[in-house]
Protein backbone atom coordinates (compact mmCIF):
# COMPACT_ATOMS: atom_id res chain seq x y z
CA UNK A 1 0.00 0.00 0.00
CA UNK A 2 1.39 3.54 -0.65
CA UNK A 3 2.91 5.44 2.07
CA UNK A 4 0.23 8.53 1.57
CA UNK A 5 -3.00 6.11 1.65
CA UNK A 6 -1.61 3.64 4.79
CA UNK A 7 -1.13 6.94 6.67
CA UNK A 8 -4.78 8.16 5.48
CA UNK A 9 -6.03 5.02 6.69
CA UNK A 10 -4.58 5.03 9.92
CA UNK A 11 -5.07 8.59 11.11
CA UNK A 12 -8.71 9.86 8.36
CA UNK A 13 -8.78 12.98 9.59
CA UNK A 14 -5.91 16.12 9.91
CA UNK A 15 -4.40 15.68 13.26
CA UNK A 16 -4.20 19.55 14.30
CA UNK A 17 -7.77 20.60 13.05
CA UNK A 18 -9.81 17.00 12.65
CA UNK A 19 -10.70 17.98 9.37
CA UNK A 20 -12.33 14.62 7.56
CA UNK A 21 -9.47 13.74 4.37
CA UNK A 22 -9.85 11.84 1.45
CA UNK A 23 -6.85 10.67 -0.94
CA UNK A 24 -7.25 13.95 -2.86
CA UNK A 25 -7.04 16.13 0.13
CA UNK A 26 -4.46 14.27 2.74
CA UNK A 27 -1.38 16.25 3.19
CA UNK A 28 1.66 14.21 4.54
CA UNK A 29 3.27 15.98 7.70
CA UNK A 30 6.35 15.15 9.71
CA UNK A 31 4.97 15.62 13.46
CA UNK A 32 8.47 16.48 14.62
CA UNK A 33 9.93 18.44 11.85
CA UNK A 34 13.40 16.86 10.45
CA UNK A 35 12.33 13.50 11.09
CA UNK A 36 10.82 11.83 7.78
CA UNK A 37 10.12 8.47 8.96
CA UNK A 38 6.75 6.16 8.89
CA UNK A 39 5.98 6.41 12.36
CA UNK A 40 6.50 10.29 12.60
CA UNK A 41 4.37 10.96 9.19
CA UNK A 42 0.66 12.08 10.04
CA UNK A 43 -2.00 13.25 8.13
CA UNK A 44 -3.08 16.75 7.55
CA UNK A 45 -5.06 18.80 5.45
CA UNK A 46 -3.53 21.57 3.37
CA UNK A 47 -4.10 24.72 5.67
CA UNK A 48 -2.74 23.04 8.35
CA UNK A 49 0.85 21.71 6.38
CA UNK A 50 1.60 25.15 4.98
CA UNK A 51 0.73 26.67 8.78
CA UNK A 52 2.74 24.58 10.96
CA UNK A 53 5.92 24.47 8.48
CA UNK A 54 8.56 23.87 10.76
CA UNK A 55 7.12 24.48 13.85
CA UNK A 56 7.13 21.51 16.65
CA UNK A 57 3.74 20.15 17.38
CA UNK A 58 3.02 21.49 20.57
CA UNK A 59 3.57 25.27 19.45
CA UNK A 60 1.53 25.09 16.32
CA UNK A 61 -1.53 23.12 18.70
CA UNK A 62 -1.45 26.50 20.57
CA UNK A 63 -1.01 28.61 18.02
CA UNK A 64 -4.48 27.17 16.58
CA UNK A 65 -6.40 27.10 19.80
CA UNK A 66 -5.41 31.06 20.25
CA UNK A 67 -6.47 31.59 16.64
CA UNK A 68 -9.97 29.99 17.55
CA UNK A 69 -10.50 31.70 20.97
CA UNK A 70 -9.75 35.20 19.09
CA UNK A 71 -12.25 34.42 16.07
CA UNK A 72 -14.80 33.51 19.33
CA UNK A 73 -13.87 36.59 21.20
CA UNK A 74 -14.57 38.49 17.83
CA UNK A 75 -18.11 37.07 17.26
CA UNK A 76 -16.60 35.25 13.49
CA UNK A 77 -17.11 32.22 12.57
CA UNK A 78 -14.41 30.09 12.62
CA UNK A 79 -14.50 28.62 8.61
CA UNK A 80 -14.66 31.91 7.19
CA UNK A 81 -11.73 33.71 6.06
Amino acid sequence: MELKLKILHRDRQCLYCRKPLCKKTVKLNEYIPGDNSEHNLVASCYDCFYKKGNSMPLNFIQELINERQDTFRNGKNFNSN
